[in-house]
């Protein structure tokens, strides 16, 4: 008798558990139908001659201290910007606040001298080209995760595009190029080949401004030496914004930006600021010391 009851048992408890994880699943979903669309009261028409800036910035979450307080930041057309802070200073938190999906709590974002809340919402963001910190990749084509939803009729339009990105000889490395599988979550992809897919798939309607968000972390120098060669060839007739913790690439940039204890600490070139007196020499030198330290125990 056991032996014919536990399998139907077993059964029992295993739909249950499909049965509960499918209302999740469904509250869910009904919670994201039920959120009202996003408003926009702007009307312009997205034009920039100089920079996307924020000016005496300050946000926080219902409930806490400000995350970050008077901040100025300005990212110019023709240069490429970094922002530099420790890890859980809201770097990320500004990404979200420059695309317009949190608001300030004081201050505002501006495009050149006009309130970007003036702007129309849906011309703002597609002016905007982003690679988020977590990258994803679908089960498909180079080509399908470079498109994601968007069509065109003809596949030479997009290698067009990479030609002019520089990238047509990193794409040809693959052996069927835009056409070769890449796999769930790009399991056949190294980590910069996977941030390289992604700034080509945020570059390809050719953006005003293009943000990276800890796009370039643990990526092997080749690759590096590449995804910056694209980065400088875009920021001539255009505006870049790179955050990292990677004290490498910030040399890499022509102005740098350093959050700390919420509020902008320092700025100037990377050069300036390792020259001068405060946090981000202070880590400089941590770094290298580190560094040595590595080389002297390998030896």
């Amino acid at each position: 008798m056991l032996a014919n009851i536990l399998p139907a048992v077993n059964r029992f408890v295993d739909a249950n558990i499909i049965l509960q994880e499918t209302s999740i699943a469904s509250t869910r979903l009904m919670d994201m139908l039920l959120i009202d669309s996003e408003e926009s009261e702007g009307k312009l028409q997205f034009e920039m001659s100089n920079s996307l800036s924020i000016k005496i910035g300050s946000f926080s979450w219902n409930g806490r201290k400000n995350l970050f307080q008077n901040v100025d930041l300005i990212i110019e057309k023709g240069k490429i910007t970094s922002l530099w802070s420790s890890s859980g200073a809201g770097k990320s938190t500004l990404v979200q606040i420059l695309q317009r999906k949190y608001k300030l709590n004081k201050g505002s974002v501006f495009v050149d001298d006009i309130n970007a809340e003036e702007i129309d919402l849906s011309e703002y963001r597609k002016t905007i080209g982003v690679v988020p910190q977590a990258i994803k990749i679908f089960n498909g084509s180079i080509a399908e995760n470079i498109l994601i939803g968007r069509e065109i009729s003809d596949l030479t339009i997009l290698e067009k595009r990479i030609v002019e990105l520089g990238l047509l000889p990193f794409y040809q490395r693959f052996e069927y190029g835009l056409a070769t599988i890449i796999g769930e979550d790009g399991r056949e992809l190294s980590g910069g080949e996977k941030q390289l897919i992604s700034i080509t798939r945020a570059l390809l309607n050719n953006p005003k401004i293009l943000i990276i968000d800890e796009g370039l972390s643990g990526i092997d120098i080749e690759l590096e030496i590449i995804i910056f060669d694209v980065i400088k060839f875009y920021s001539k007739n255009n505006a870049v914004l790179l955050i990292t913790h990677n004290l490498n690439s910030i040399l890499k940039t022509d102005f740098v930006y350093v959050l700390a204890n919420g509020t902008i600490s320092q700025n100037g070139t990377p050069q300036e600021l390792v020259s001068f007196d405060g946090y981000f020499s202070e880590m400089w030198k941590l770094k290298n010391s580190i560094y040595q330290n590595k080389v002297l125990i390998d030896e």
